[in-house]
């Protein structure tokens, strides 16, 4: 066997053993980074706006949902 095929089985050999780790750390990386992120976020809007933020998401999104609502109604019936 060669240097260059005894190396790339030992790499390969290496790797597998640590791909599941890696995965797992990058896993709670990416969770404290959702985490700080959402902490962040929520310290980006002040106490008094929050509300005014969250009636006019719904509101939003409920004119959005009454649009595509009538849309597939609308849609369903000319078939």
């Amino acid at each position: 066997m060669s240097f260059k095929n005894k190396l790339f089985t030992q790499v390969e050999s290496v790797a597998s053993r640590i791909t599941p780790h890696v995965d797992k750390a990058w896993q709670d990386v990416k969770g404290k980074l959702d985490a700080l992120n959402g902490a962040l976020a929520s310290q980006s809007v002040p106490d008094a706006r929050k509300a005014k933020v969250s009636d006019l998401s719904l509101r939003t999104k409920g004119e959005q949902a009454g649009q595509r609502g009538n849309n597939e109604s609308v849609s369903g019936s000319s078939r």
